[in-house]
């Protein structure tokens, strides 16, 4: 009986998300790809000027424990640079595990001195900690510098860290829906939801999509059924990633909340839609560029005078420019737009993926 538990979360932990060493380094090649162009590099400049009355990071971090302060424009600038290095040569797979690993906690230094004025943005954070567990799965085994040039010490692909994240994610979402159930969120005298609608539109100013006309629609059912369904969703996340259908089709649902509160919210979420594509299965996708040589056509771009390229090009950009989005910040309406772009195209994804995996037979 136990070793029939043991062997089932055994499988759990390690098969559930597993796929292919090339369907890895396009997840790879996504993320920073998405990171570089979409979310772009942050700019933590700006703090340097903020006087250090307003220092007061959190008790555990960094920030509190090595700094007094704030420190200057020099030091963000550094970082700053460094960011746009260590992503570059995540996109083209050099040095991928060292580069994952220093990803994360040097964002978390410069992330710790936002923190300290109050507000922490978990989705951010979330979005922060990717490289360095992905950095155990050997996510630049294919489709890499590395791959090209023998700095592969093992070549041996592990899929546990996307079970990981889902798990964090998971907590992530479930810790948001408990204060939900005590803090007033359902109760039926309040439509939290529809109070959203109200302030993007009248306090915000947005008005695209959907948002003129909910923000007339005042049915009191419609609108508590969208705060039970926030609610219920994020409390049966977590529990949905012990089955595997199950959870591509909260994945399905999830991706389409949020394109759902793009049209009637104007939210772009945009940093939060590469976190779902994580828990796709990316093997139909690559059968798909296999059968017309794309990817081969993708291995031919891994050079290293592409990598220089896209290196001067992130630096002149970072350097140059003062807004952090080379894509997606051409306007507010422009990226709400090319959100809405990516978001249609993930739902078409989360789909495609959901049917695959019914019809697919167990082995």
């Amino acid at each position: 009986m136990n070793s029939t538990l043991i062997d089932k979360f055994d499988n759990w932990v390690f098969d559930t998300f597993r796929s292919s060493p090339e369907s890895l380094a396009m997840l790879r090649i996504f993320y920073a790809a998405y990171m570089i162009l979409i979310t772009g590099f942050p700019r933590f400049g700006w703090i340097s000027q903020v006087p250090d009355y307003f220092f007061d990071p959190p008790e555990i971090s960094i920030a509190g424990v090595f700094f007094s302060g704030f420190p200057n424009a020099a030091f963000f600038t550094i970082s700053g640079a460094m960011i746009c290095l260590l992503y570059t040569c995540l996109l083209f797979g050099y040095r991928t595990r060292l580069v994952s690993i220093l990803i994360t906690p040097l964002l978390i230094l410069n992330l710790n001195f936002i923190y300290s004025f109050g507000k922490i943005n978990h989705d951010t954070l979330f979005f922060t900690i990717i490289p360095i567990i992905m950095s155990f799965s050997n996510w630049g085994a294919v489709y890499s510098l590395d791959s090209k040039q023998g700095n592969n010490s093992s070549n041996e692909i592990h899929y546990w860290p996307i079970t990981l994240l889902a798990v964090i994610y998971g907590f992530v979402l479930f810790s948001a829906a408990v204060p939900k159930l005590f803090s007033g969120y359902l109760d039926p005298s309040y439509q939290a939801v529809y109070a959203h609608v109200d302030r993007y539109y009248h306090a915000v100013g947005r008005d695209m999509f959907l948002l003129p006309f909910f923000v007339t629609f005042k049915n009191v059912l419609f609108w508590e059924f969208f705060d039970y369904g926030a609610v219920i969703w994020e409390l049966l996340f977590l529990p949905a990633i012990f089955h595997k259908p199950t959870f591509r089709f909260f994945i399905l649902i999830a991706i389409l909340f949020h394109f759902v509160n793009l049209l009637m919210l104007n939210i772009t979420f945009a940093n939060i839609l590469p976190i779902y594509l994580f828990f796709l299965n990316w093997s139909a996708f690559m059968n798909f560029l296999k059968n017309r040589n794309i990817d081969t056509f993708l291995d031919k771009l891994i050079t290293a005078r592409n990598f220089l390229i896209v290196l001067l090009l992130s630096f002149a950009h970072y350097l140059i420019f003062d807004y952090p989005e080379p894509i997606l910040l051409i306007s507010t309406k422009t990226g709400i737009y090319i959100s809405f772009v990516l978001m249609l195209l993930a739902c078409i994804f989360a789909i495609i993926d959901l049917i695959v995996s019914l019809r697919r037979k167990p082995a």
